[in-house]
Parts: structure tokens; sequence; C-alpha cells
């Protein structure tokens, strides 16, 4: 890749080059040169490289990894720990079947049955929001397919929302396909 432009009133070519693929992973390594023929190479360490990542899309990356390992945590490994660890305190829950707090999902967590499943699929962070598609299997007499909403502050679930049905199976749906792939 080239750039064409000016630095301080000098004409000025920059290239940018990889060696090869092993030494581009470790190193960035940048050419400079004008028609006054002076060269400056600047080979770093990639770890010295900031992320490109901002602070809001770094967030955004921790708020889905939190509600990931609250899905995990909770429907995956059954641990009721998950409750006082990851979520707050004043915890707003929107399920009309359950009340606010945490302490009502540590019971639920626990009275699962044997027989229970839950599958997460595709994840979606925008702001303090995080979507998660799944399935629960065993909580009903057929599998539901949700997406959970979290919103996140301050590294908690402070609020949460979910869509849930009965999961029809790809056969019969109109268009083939299914309505959730893991």
């Amino acid at each position: 890749m080239k750039w064409i432009g000016s630095v301080m009133g000098c004409p000025v070519e920059i290239t940018f080059i990889r060696l090869n693929t092993h030494f581009a992973n470790l190193y960035r390594l940048t050419l400079f040169w004008s028609d006054r023929s002076f060269i400056i190479c600047i080979v770093l360490p990639r770890s010295m490289i900031k992320s490109r990542k901002t602070n809001p899309e770094r967030a955004m990356d921790d708020n889905k990894k939190i509600a990931l390992a609250v899905l995990k945590g909770a429907f995956i490994d059954r641990d009721v720990s998950v409750v006082e660890r990851l979520f707050a305190k004043d915890y707003v829950q929107h399920n009309p079947t359950l009340p606010n707090g945490p302490p009502p999902l540590a019971s639920m967590f626990a009275s699962f049955p044997v027989d229970f499943k839950y599958e997460p699929g595709m994840a979606v962070a925008d702001g303090d929001l995080v979507m998660v598609h799944g399935r629960y299997t065993g909580w009903g007499p057929k599998p539901l397919i949700a997406v959970d909403i979290f919103r996140l502050a301050n590294g908690r679930v402070v609020e949460h929302w979910d869509v849930m049905q009965e999961e029809v199976p790809a056969s019969q749906t109109v268009s083939g396909n299914a309505m959730f792939q893991p």
C-alpha cells in the first residue's frame, strides 16, 4: 500500500510492506522515503502497537463476554454463583414471570430439571446492550428459541428482557430454514 503526500512541506512517498506472515504477526515494518533519498525504518513489536479497537468497541466486547458468561454459568454449568458475581443488586427483570432483583434468579437456576439444556448462538452488542440468540430444551414440552437482551453497566447485568417462542423444525417451515443454528 502506498501513500503519496507531503511531510513538513516535502513531497513524500510512504510504502507499507510485510516481509512474511510470521514476521508480520510479530512486528510492523514501515519504510518511508522521499525524492531526497532518505529512508526511515520503524520496527515495533506488535505488543507495543495499540489495539485498533476504541474504548466503546472494547466495552461492547467485554459486555458480550459477560452476557455469554451469565448464560453459560447459569444455564450450562448451573453455577448459581454467577448471580452474585455478574448481576447488579438493583437488577431489573422484564420477563413477566420473574420479579426484579438477583435472588429469584439463583432459585430458578438451581431448580432446572436434569434434562434442561441451553445452546448459545449468535451474540450481538450495541453500546451497553447485548442480545444472544439461543435454544432452551427441557424447559417446556418443546424446545424454545429465544433472544435474551441484557443491559450492562460496570461489568454487571442491570436489566434483562427476553423473547421466546416454540421451535418449529426446519422441515415444517415455509422457507425450509431452521429457526436456530448454534
